[in-house]
């Protein structure tokens, strides 16, 4: 039987999961709901759902729409509620990233899917990138040994301010959530400690912290260098790995590995064709709600993507390494 869901936004990063549920067999769309009507009424025209299943106002939807599921495509600042309502209402979720902009929200969260036995998930996409998987699988593979060190760079520009402008540590709640989640999906083991410096450059419109550096130490004693924002003028991004065995590194849809000493690249392609990462995303989730096993991109261990986030504000704040595992303790 498909599992039947309801769509809080369907504009913007809402319109993916519009367009593709219809096309699959396992997911049927129930009800429909945004505040512009716009947008509603292209996401109605897509799915050909009845007008009496399409809202404007979203506890309405929760609370008239039979479904199983509910599909929160909203501004971050929405997410928690949303999700702490759907969850409570006995719902499985399935949200954009961050879940919520407080680590002690998203472990309330947590706790309420818990106590309700229903499973919610977060499009963490990027660790699904071609070059991302490749990397990994080749990481899997353990010919070149455990990372030990890495570097991520994400170098970029955006002219205007998006949903984090008035935020504290504004990339870390409105990018860095993919960049921590795609350098852990490479080094494996929890995250232990953070280090970080947030900055702000002259030229931002955002009102603080439009870019970071940051240094994560994760289990095994293994450290990642991140330097990120989305302030540069040039632009570039980086994805590096050093093993015992050798060097890898990103390029586009393609992983390249300098072995220990070789005086050549090789380039590892991800294995086989490879749907899209949202498709991954979708596909992991459904797999844990049938009774499989809990995807990467699952509630428990994205509580840690968060504890990052919500880290590095507080080292930069406080001029202090946080322990991770620790800082998520006194928010359980």
């Amino acid at each position: 039987m498909a599992l039947r869901t309801l769509h809080l936004g369907v504009g913007g990063r809402g319109v993916w999961p519009v367009r593709m549920f219809p096309q699959r067999d396992d997911l049927q769309i129930a009800g429909l709901c945004d505040i512009r009507q716009e947008a509603l009424t292209k996401a109605r025209e897509t799915t050909g759902l009845a007008e009496s299943a399409c809202y404007l106002d979203w506890q309405v939807a929760l609370r008239e729409t039979e479904c199983e599921a509910v599909i929160i495509c909203t501004p971050p600042q929405l997410h928690y509620p949303m999700s702490l309502a759907a969850v409570r209402a006995g719902k499985h979720v399935l949200v954009e990233k961050p879940f919520a902009l407080e680590l002690g929200q998203a472990c309330e969260v947590v706790r309420e899917a818990d106590a309700a036995g229903v499973k919610l998930a977060v499009g963490q996409q990027a660790r699904y990138s071609r070059g991302n998987l490749a990397a990994m699988e080749l990481l899997a593979a353990g010919d070149i040994g455990r990372p030990e060190f890495g570097l991520l760079t994400r170098h970029n520009y955006r002219p205007g301010v998006h949903h984090s402008g008035a935020m504290r540590n504004s990339y870390g709640w409105e990018r860095a959530v993919h960049d921590y989640d795609a350098a852990w999906s490479l080094f494996g083991g929890l995250p232990r400690r953070v280090a970080a410096m947030v900055f702000n450059p002259s030229w931002s419109p955002y009102e603080h912290g439009a870019g970071l550096h940051a240094v994560i130490e994760f289990e095994r004693g293994a450290t990642c260098a991140l330097s990120c924002t989305f302030m540069s003028h040039g632009g570039g991004e980086e994805t590096r790995v050093d093993c015992p065995g050798g060097a890898l590194w990103v390029e586009g849809s393609r992983a390249v590995l300098r072995r220990a000493e070789a005086s050549e690249n090789e380039v590892v392609e991800s294995a086989g064709p490879r749907p899209p990462a949202e498709q991954m995303v979708t596909d992991g989730w459904l797999e844990w709600i049938a009774g499989g096993p809990e995807p990467d991109h699952g509630m428990h261990r994205n509580l840690w993507v968060l504890a990052m986030v919500e880290a590095t504000g507080v080292a930069s704040d406080e001029g202090r390494t946080v322990d991770l595992a620790e800082y998520i303790q006194r928010r359980l």
